[in-house]
């Protein structure tokens, strides 16, 4: 399929109305546009690239403002973002069929947008299930926005709008429930153990070794490795892989957060690279048939078609949970396991940032443009503000280079003590306090102090040590040791920054170690002192 990238996804010229304007392959008055040859999306059926409106055709004007508003969004954001909002309005059709009186947006007065929103709060899905919170804000905001908007360029809704706004945010935005469930940094998703997930990785692998499951067993790999969306894993094509500076480098397509789809480069672990080559040898027959360099091509019923790209649609139903069923993969308890193949992008996350990777190159890596985005698929952030807490509050001994920074934690006047782990967890963002895998940064970025981000902290003004993270400190400083060891005299840079590593860790080391005892012993005193007491 040709992509047409001289083309917009429509057209707008402020001297005519929009009316004559461009839709994709259609015209404004056209019901359904379409936007084949614009959206590079080749795993697409053809229905993923049309917009309908003819759900609405017994509202003529509702249907006109509707198509103004979404041929206005067609302007701004990214056609996937767009079928999004469409789909929002579906809503509203259940709600005009029970209003008999309303035949335009016009006719929504503030009480009818008020009672549209508590509509919507007990409204039932076609499951027979309660709106999400996430459905609920979204088919609310699209109204809300239609409205507004509408007022500002004269479409059909009512000439004054200025309560839209406080209804909105009265009977949505400050809904207690609605905030619960639609908040950044919040899932309900529960993640399989550790033990779990490295069966399933490694019955992967020995499926693809042995050229069985290959699309199945890849898009495991590749998703739990990169983080990677099944919409972009079988979009992936021969040839992804390069070598960069030494290190293999996998690039992909991506179009989720972006407006126009967008080729990205990410490292590519022994893992991905083994996918990657069981894919291109199972695939390299489909290849010259299909003409494509894809690397998820499968078989259809299809005499004109008879190989395509892999349908990401119901993946899971379709591919992973008969693979799961197949292969007798259980969870902790003896169940069969029950994931979506979105599952493994938060086991990516939680298991990178377990790592040691930095919260915004795992969010680059997953292609969040938001690092609250990202917060919600980080499976450990409950043990993380605990630990966040037990450090900031003088719970646990700590040690810095800061002797201000040290007196305020260890002091009476600690303004962390006493705090619930949710109030420290504020405090800690508003001064973008930041948890390491080997203790705590205090480098404020707005500061305009540069961080010099050489990957050693320790010796750090910024830096806080504490007795968490002891082992880590203790294991450092015996590898440094037996570094240097073999390095004799050597003057170099690299052996001067160890010697100030090793100097800096013996300091942390003693330091902890001291105050560990010391607390421990407090911890007796407090004890036999109890005991008396009770006697």
């Amino acid at each position: 399929m040709t992509i047409n990238n001289n083309l917009p996804l429509v057209d707008y010229t402020p001297s005519k109305s929009v009316k004559e304007a461009r839709c994709g392959n259609n015209k404004f008055s056209d019901d359904i546009w379409d936007f084949k040859g614009f959206v590079e999306a080749p795993h697409w059926n053809d229905a993923k690239f049309r917009i309908d409106f003819t759900s609405f055709s017994q509202w003529e004007s509702i249907k006109i403002t509707i198509k103004k508003y979404i041929h206005s969004e067609l302007l701004m954001n990214g056609f996937n973002s767009v079928k999004r909002k469409h789909s929002a309005f579906k809503q509203l059709i259940d709600f005009l069929n029970e209003n008999h009186s309303i035949e335009s947006f016009q006719d929504f007065t503030d009480n009818t947008i008020r009672e549209y929103f508590q509509y919507l709060l007990k409204a039932i899905s076609e499951r027979g299930t309660p709106l999400s919170p996430m459905s609920i804000k979204k088919s609310a905001q699209v109204v809300k926005e239609l409205l507004i908007r509408g007022g500002q360029r004269d479409w059909e809704v009512p000439t004054n709008t200025t309560k839209i706004n406080s209804i909105y945010n009265e009977l949505i935005i400050n809904n207690k429930t609605l905030k619960e469930g639609t908040k950044f940094g919040v899932t309900n998703k529960v993640l399989p153990e550790e033990e779990v997930i490295n069966s399933l990785i490694k019955t992967a692998r020995e499926q693809l070794e042995k050229g069985e499951d290959v699309l199945t067993s890849a898009s495991i790999l590749l998703s739990t490795q990169l983080g990677l969306r099944i919409s972009e894993v079988v979009l992936i094509q021969e040839g992804c892989l390069s070598v960069i500076n030494g290190e293999y480098q996998i690039t992909y397509l991506t179009s989720k957060t972006q407006k126009t789809p967008e080729r990205v480069t990410r490292p590519a672990n022994e893992i991905v690279v083994e996918a990657i080559r069981a894919l291109e040898k199972h695939s390299k027959p489909l290849i010259r048939q299909f003409g494509e360099p894809y690397l998820f091509l499968t078989y259809t019923n299809r005499r004109k078609d008879p190989i395509t790209i892999a349908s990401h649609s119901n993946w899971t139903a379709k591919r992973l949970n008969p693979f799961i069923k197949k292969h007798d993969l259980r969870d902790e308890k003896g169940n069969l396991l029950k994931l979506t193949q979105h599952y493994f992008r938060h086991i990516f996350a939680t298991y990178a940032l377990k790592g040691g990777m930095k919260l915004h190159d795992v969010a680059e890596m997953m292609n969040h443009k938001s690092i609250m985005m990202t917060e919600t698929y980080d499976h450990t952030k409950g043990q993380k503000q605990e630990v966040i807490k037990d450090i900031l509050s003088g719970e646990i001994p700590v040690t810095t280079t800061n002797k201000i920074v040290l007196e305020s934690l260890e002091g009476e006047e600690n303004p962390f003590k006493g705090l619930t782990t949710d109030q420290v967890d504020k405090m800690r963002r508003a001064l973008k306090i930041e948890l390491l895998p080997h203790g705590m940064c205090l480098h404020h970025p707005m500061r305009g102090e540069p961080c010099e981000q050489d990957g050693v902290c320790l010796g750090c003004h910024e830096f806080i040590a504490s007795a968490r993270h002891l082992p880590v400190y203790e294991a450092r400083l015996e590898r440094v040791e037996q570094e240097l060891n073999t390095l004799d005299n050597d003057k170099s840079i690299y052996t001067t920054k160890l010697r100030f590593q090793q100097g800096m860790l013996e300091k942390y080391v003693s330091d902890l170690q001291k105050k560990l005892a010391e607390k421990e012993f407090q911890e007796a005193l407090l004890e036999v002192a109890g005991a008396k007491h009770d006697e």
